[in-house]
């Protein structure tokens, strides 16, 4: 017996190729890059929400960079704004990674460049302070 395996954008085939119809697919380019105009809070703490507003975002599949890390997989239900809680650690691979071998890094107080990484490309950067609670 033949199997396949779905596993968010990668699929791994085991004998039967084909996955059911609900699993999600890779995004696909659909405009230039994200474009941000502001983000609110401007400071805040890890716990708080933080909410981007600007253009450009896809349904699935932003990315925040914070720094030199990541939060990945951030939906956007009109493709102009991303709300999200801000986390202690931070992926270190960009989205674009295929594996990722190395550690999370902790997201500490201090001014961070944030921008937004998506299948359309980088976006431009504003200022997040980070602050301890």
């Amino acid at each position: 017996m033949k199997a396949t395996i779905c596993v968010g954008f990668l699929t791994a085939v085991l004998a039967v190729s084909g996955c059911s119809s609900d699993t999600p697919s890779a995004p696909t380019p659909n405009g230039p890059a994200a474009r941000l105009t502001q983000v609110e809070p401007t400071s805040a703490a890890v716990g708080d929400w933080l909410t981007i507003t600007g253009s450009g975002f896809t349904a699935t599949g932003n990315s925040a960079k914070i720094g030199a890390g990541y939060l990945h997989n951030i939906p956007s239900d009109d493709t102009k704004t991303l709300t999200f809680v801000l986390r202690g650690n931070l992926g270190a691979c960009p989205p674009t990674a295929a594996v990722c071998t190395q550690q999370a890094l902790p997201l500490t107080a201090g001014t961070y460049k944030l921008a937004v990484v998506n299948v359309n490309g980088t976006s431009n950067e504003l200022v997040l302070q980070v602050v301890e609670k």
